[in-house]
């Protein structure tokens, strides 16, 4: 490779190094928006919570559905900033953060619904109100997805992140690779 080739090769990869355009808008959605975002609507739904009228189930279900809404916040934070900071597994880490992110309405859901349906009421109410919030889930999860499985810039700019993991540098490759 003629040397202004090379020269131009690392001028394209210096581009690659950073994350930036939509991938670095993901990045702060998960790192910036979502925790304040679900920190917010956890602030409003423990506000709105009846805790006097509840029984046990109820107060030990909702204080499931907060914890495990905590842990998926915090998870995505990580994959976040695994993302952000280039780390080697942070396509894994967001593609898990958004399959889970999906999952845990619907587990929820089946939950919610065998609970009710044990004390005897009317699950099929239940339905209608948590499908908006899983097609919001699954439309998220799906673009993101698919950005971060097709980009051209995410494919780029993680090869290089592999190679430097493995010790392997454009500077230090010989000619023609």
């Amino acid at each position: 490779m003629p040397p202004r080739a090379n020269a131009y090769q690392r001028a394209i990869d210096v581009d690659y190094e950073t994350v930036g355009g939509w991938m670095l808008f993901f990045c702060i959605s998960m790192c910036v928006l979502r925790p304040v975002v679900g920190g917010f609507q956890i602030y409003l739904e423990v506000s709105a919570f009846a805790w006097k009228e509840a029984n046990f189930p109820g107060r030990l279900l909702f204080a499931s559905a907060v914890g495990v809404e905590l842990s998926v916040i915090a998870f995505g934070l990580v994959a976040g900033i695994f993302l952000w900071r280039l780390r080697p597994r942070g396509i894994w880490m967001a593609k898990t953060f958004l399959l889970v992110q999906f999952l845990v309405p619907v587990l929820f859901l089946i939950a919610l619904t065998t609970f009710v349906k044990v004390l005897g009421g009317d699950s099929a109410a239940l339905v209608p109100v948590m499908l908006p919030a899983l097609g919001r889930a699954l439309v998220y999860g799906v673009v993101w997805w698919l950005y971060l499985s097709r980009s051209h810039r995410v494919k780029r700019t993680y090869e290089l992140v592999r190679q430097r993991a493995e010790g392997f540098s454009v500077e230090s490759a010989p000619a023609g690779v």
